[in-house]
């Protein structure tokens, strides 16, 4: 369901209080963010999703990571040694994130669902549902792949930032994770914008 245009003022504003909020918890998830936000965006428009379409994605896009509110700095910012436990408080950030959205009232449903499936594999290997295929609604599948390669670009205290080269590489080597087509596109859009 389209949103309808005197409601975009109002989602922004809550949107941009909501990452406000995240710079102050923990600014590399804010970066990221933007960056993610800024790469789906791009794609979205090599794609040529209508209008209608678009800015739920990069609503979704923009809030993809709030749940990382609900996970202490001092886990998100270890440089390594993350144990199992650890690891669950930092993937459940998508059911948070969805959470996030829902308690506000204001975002329409779709966005949510984009959150909370953004970390989901077309192969069924992701979180935290485990779905698969067009289980997962075709808005987290995007934010999904523009994610991944957003994160491989970024310097973080975990990773140096990925050559080009060596991000599509990695993306070969994990592209069951996404729809074929999904895939091809955003091929495409990497090499006419990153060369």
């Amino acid at each position: 369901m389209p949103v309808p245009a005197d409601k975009y003022p109002l989602l922004l504003e809550e949107t941009e209080r909501l990452l406000k909020k995240l710079e102050e918890h923990d600014l590399p998830s804010l970066i990221h963010t933007q960056d993610v936000a800024k790469v789906t965006k791009e794609f979205i428009r090599f794609l040529r999703l209508p209008r209608e379409t678009s800015m739920p994605i990069i609503l979704a896009a923009l809030l993809h990571d709030i749940g990382k509110l609900r996970v202490a700095s001092g886990i998100l910012q270890k440089p390594h040694g993350i144990d199992a436990i650890e690891q669950i408080l930092i993937q459940v950030h998508s059911n948070h994130g969805a959470s996030i959205i829902q308690e506000g009232g204001l975002f329409p449903p779709e966005v949510a669902e984009m959150v909370e499936q953004h970390h989901e594999h077309y192969d069924g290997s992701g979180y935290p549902g485990q779905l698969t295929g067009s289980s997962i609604t075709r808005g987290a599948q995007i934010i999904g792949i523009c994610d991944v390669f957003a994160m491989l670009r970024e310097d973080r205290v975990t990773q140096k930032a990925r050559t080009l080269a060596e991000a599509k590489e990695y993306l070969a080597k994990n592209k069951a994770w996404f729809a074929p087509d999904i895939y091809e596109s955003f091929l495409q859009y990497v090499a006419e914008n990153y060369g």
